[in-house]
């Protein structure tokens, strides 16, 4: 069964996770969700077979994010009256796509060349920031958030917030929390 793209506006309890990351740093009545599209999977497929990585595992899905808009290819999250009823996962999957939105918003359309160029240098490695200690290890040399390659900057701040929603958000994290502006 084909799911119907359809398109909304963020769930208010969504903006108020996303500040705990972004703060005001997202004009978030711009950001528009498109759920159930499909061709996000389909191109990260096409993506793979050019670049000769393995397939995408069934049950993994790949969302994109273009300008103000976070495309993802299934239901992402049905609405809730409590932030605290939603999947940590499914709201960490969005925060990392509002990452890009948060991108667009600070560099224009020259984000999406970063990423793609990101993607084509780095390959299956172009998420990888070297986990807590890569970002130790990067701080004591001065690195900032920007820093790093456009998508490493969405993992840092996915897993940031996984962190943060189970309390063990340490320094190392919240310095790099400090970089969004």
């Amino acid at each position: 069964m084909v799911e119907m793209t359809s398109s909304r506006r963020l769930h208010d309890w969504e903006m108020r996770a996303a500040q705990t990351v972004f703060a005001d740093a997202i004009d978030y009545n711009r950001v528009r969700v498109h759920e159930g599209a499909v061709w996000t999977n389909t191109l990260d497929d096409w993506s793979r077979r050019l670049r000769s990585l393995s397939p995408r595992p069934v049950k993994q899905h790949n969302a994109v994010a273009l300008g103000f808009h976070c495309f993802f290819p299934v239901k992402h999250i049905h609405p809730v009256a409590q932030v605290r009823d939603v999947n940590a996962s499914s709201m960490a999957w969005m925060l990392h796509e509002l990452a890009h939105v948060w991108q667009f918003q600070h560099m224009g359309w020259r984000y999406l060349l970063f990423a793609l160029a990101a993607h084509l240098r780095e390959g299956g490695r172009v998420y990888d920031f070297g986990g807590e200690a890569g970002l130790r290890s990067c701080r004591r040399k001065g690195w900032k958030l920007q820093s790093f390659n456009l998508e490493q900057q969405a993992s840092i701040l996915e897993h940031a917030y996984r962190l943060l929603t189970t309390g063990h958000l340490n320094s190392t994290w919240y310095a790099y929390l400090n970089d969004v502006d």
